[in-house]
């Protein structure tokens, strides 16, 4: 269904719903008049804020692109995602968008479209965040996934943590820290560092085996020296087994308290996202 559709839906059930209830008459009669108010503040704070940062801009701007029917067409998508915004800093961070689109650095971009429609599903707090962990990246590993560098898929992830992220964030409610993450994660503009663990832990695996089959060859030891005929025979020997089996209870013990903290990462598109927001 188009969002002018659903519009019209919207008003004509508001109408005859309200047209029942006397006392909610002015639902019916300011409809219309919010409608066409906000959608046209909308559109016109966008346009402003664009030409308004585009002179601002003006020797980083390609003119070639500032005459094009793309930029044309990609103003009006803007617009149309913008007209019944009610957050300012969305709208100047649609603005910011289209001004950015513009430059000599991003006017030859295939994926605006893609990270249009990504900006549409942040807030001002995912973008906080998202800007925040990529403050922690490495700069090679910002450079590589920005495409200015070389991709290398061996190199060194740097990454931050939840607690990290709630401690940086303490003003904020840890549930809607941790629901945030999860939701800029579905929208791709960060990674759970797991998508990339097994290379990286592949250590951790042959460390789990070798200690497994060291707790093996002690069971096979004890087995083979607990005749009772032989006992007073092999009594040290099952002794030395005993404090062996103990020590390697304790080690896997300490060695088991996980780590069960997700960690992340800024993605290519999270920093595209971020490059064509900075002011």
């Amino acid at each position: 269904m188009k969002n002018d559709e659903l519009i019209k839906i919207i008003e004509s059930t508001a109408i005859s719903i309200a047209s029942s209830f006397p006392g909610l008459s002015s639902i019916a009669t300011g409809w219309n008049e919010y409608k066409n108010h906000i959608q046209t503040k909308n559109i016109k704070n966008i346009i402003e804020i664009f030409y308004n940062k585009l002179n601002e801009l003006d020797h980083k701007v390609s003119h070639q692109y500032l005459e094009s029917d793309n930029l044309k067409a990609l103003m009006i998508k803007t617009c149309f995602y913008g007209k019944e915004e009610i957050s300012d800093e969305k709208i100047k961070m649609l603005s910011y968008f289209l001004a950015n689109a513009c430059t000599i650095e991003h006017y030859k971009d295939l994926t605006k479209n893609t990270i249009l429609e990504t900006i549409i599903k942040l807030s001002e707090f995912d973008i906080l965040i998202v800007n925040m962990i990529a403050d922690c990246s490495k700069t090679q590993q910002n450079s590589m996934l920005s495409g200015l560098k070389k991709y290398n898929p061996n190199t060194a992830w740097t990454v931050i943590n939840e607690l990290q992220i709630i401690e940086n964030l303490k003003d904020h409610n840890e549930k809607d820290i941790l629901m945030t993450l999860e939701y800029l994660h579905a929208v791709g503009v960060i990674e759970n560092l797991s998508a990339r663990g097994f290379n990286q832990n592949i250590d951790s695996y042959i460390s789990s085996y070798l200690k497994s089959k060291e707790f093996d060859d002690i069971q096979q030891k004890r087995k083979a020296l607990s005749n009772p005929e032989d006992y007073i025979k092999n009594f040290r020997e099952l002794k030395k087994l005993d404090e062996e089996e103990k020590r390697f209870e304790e080690q896997t013990e300490h060695n088991e308290h996980y780590d069960y903290q997700k960690t992340y990462m800024i993605t290519a598109l999270g920093l595209a996202v971020l490059s064509y927001l900075k002011e």
